[in-house]
């Protein structure tokens, strides 16, 4: 058995150097982690693909990847992936061939299976080297990670059909597609008995299962063409949606009683967001939550049912994509780039805990919420925000988790705006084939946003050690020559 030794604190011993029998150089030192991992990677592919008439089109691809790093076993370190796809022009066809409307059109499916591993994980025990121990003042380990010689590679099975076509002369194209992709064998985290010993009482190991399915469209088109004018325009829509049909992941019990958050549960979607049902506070300002038979729990009281928790949506858009414009006049255009992102939710920024200072870490908590506290019995009728004795363990997380704290992320986005000016009129042509001044915008702000809190979903403020600043608004003015 191969052993990755850690040290993770200091420790008074000396200095080790030396290599066991996979090959895997070690050292060991006081007070720092020192790992060297050997990564082989082995892989043997092929592609072929056929064309007949111009009409149909066959393609195929296999492939066998091994890597060191996984199981003990041949057959779980070697995977073999392929994929096979075919294309239909149907345009080629004699009953399209010469109709004018359709300028192009063709199907297309396709069908395989891919890899992915995980680099932080290894098949091998995991030890870190500790202080000394109280009663013996020896320096103990412990096993931070457990043998696991059956990791093996995550796999999803994918499945595309699409179609692609031009018509009108070009001035309408676009694309639609729609795949389904199952996934398994997919490395999580979760918690195991505390007799097995494991660091935090949690294993990594291929157990969850995803099931997701989704449509890409896109569309370009040429809304007005004259002499001296014309306007393009193009739109992208994405809908995505996963979910997890198996996690292994029974016991919800620490993140309902103190870590907040929730891991991939059975029957929801990828990235769920549950939150506690609020009940305000108590009359020493402490946290107090419903649980699923609506009575009133305070934060001394576990919960065990993630139906204890409310189900309250998704942190990951249902639905994403961007739309733009070119508008052109003469020898000056004018392209605008908006994105927009759909159907999720997330909690609002609000503050982790009073503002203190412990070791070399500093907490900035400039979060206004922090002024709305309780501070004296009664104050629990006119506010949520714990006071300072419900500012931390199962009360701070079940206010910072709670359902009256949901904000939808919805919004639209102005991400771009250039204007262009063709120069080429006023040069001295030579040996300058071209040349065009540009101004650019970005950043610039938003068209919309669903949340009444001025506040931007992607970049929220972080309240803790460090803070977090909103995508500043660019501004460029460029020069551009060709010769």
């Amino acid at each position: 058995m191969a052993i990755i030794q850690k040290t993770q604190t200091s420790v008074d011993i000396p200095s080790m150097n030396y290599v066991d029998v996979n090959g895997y150089n070690y050292t060991l030192t006081n007070g720092n982690e020192h790992k060297d991992v050997r990564r082989r990677f082995l892989s043997y592919y092929a592609n072929a693909g056929y064309t007949y008439k111009n009409k149909y089109t066959l393609t195929g691809s296999a492939r066998l990847d091994d890597y060191n790093n996984f199981g003990v076993d041949k057959r779980l370190r070697r995977t073999p992936l392929w994929s096979t796809g075919a294309r239909w022009n149907v345009k080629e066809e004699s009953f399209l061939k010469d109709n004018n409307f359709f300028n192009s059109l063709g199907l297309r499916a396709s069908y395989g299976y891919n890899g992915n591993i995980n680099l932080q994980v290894f098949p091998f025990t995991n030890i870190s080297l500790n202080n000394l121990d109280n009663f013996s003042q020896q320096p103990y380990a412990s096993i931070t990670e457990p043998a696991n010689p059956n990791l093996r590679w995550e796999k999803t099975a994918i499945l595309n059909l699409g179609v692609d076509f031009s018509i009108l002369n070009n001035r309408l194209s676009g694309t639609v597609e729609y795949y389904k992709k199952n996934s398994k064998d997919l490395i999580v985290e979760f918690p195991v008995s505390p007799f097995y010993g494991v660091q935090n009482n949690d294993l990594v190991q291929n157990a969850a299962t995803l099931d997701g399915h989704g449509v890409d469209f896109s569309l370009n088109a040429t809304i007005l063409k004259a002499k001296d004018f014309s306007w393009n325009s193009g739109l992208v829509v994405t809908y995505n949606t996963t979910e997890v049909t198996d996690s292994r992941f029974k016991n919800f019990s620490q993140y309902l009683n103190g870590s907040g958050g929730t891991p991939p549960v059975e029957g929801y979607p990828l990235g769920s967001v549950f939150a506690f049902r609020s009940a305000g506070l108590d009359a020493t300002g402490r946290t107090q939550v419903y649980d699923k038979a609506g009575n009133i729990v305070n934060s001394f009281t576990s919960l065990k049912d993630i139906e204890d928790m409310r189900y309250m949506g998704t942190n990951i858009p249902a639905y994403f994509g961007s739309f733009n414009h070119t508008f052109t006049y003469k020898k000056l255009s004018l392209y605008i780039l908006a994105t927009y992102k759909f159907d999720y939710v997330m909690f609002k920024p609000t503050y982790g805990g009073y503002v203190d200072r412990s070791g070399r870490l500093s907490r900035y908590d400039l979060n206004t919420d922090i002024d709305q506290r309780w501070r004296n019995p009664g104050d629990e009728a006119t506010t949520s925000v714990p006071g300072i004795v419900g500012s931390s363990g199962t009360s701070l997380v079940r206010y910072l988790s709670s359902d009256n704290r949901i904000m939808e992320g919805d919004h639209i986005r102005f991400r771009e705006l250039s204007l262009k000016y063709d120069l080429n009129d006023l040069i001295n042509r030579g040996s300058i084939t071209g040349a065009s001044v540009t101004f650019t915008a970005r950043n610039i702000g938003f068209f919309w946003r669903k949340n009444k809190d001025g506040l931007d979903p992607d970049f929220l403020p972080y309240t803790g050690s460090n803070m977090k600043l909103p995508a500043m608004a660019m501004y460029s003015i460029g020069f551009n020559v060709n010769f």
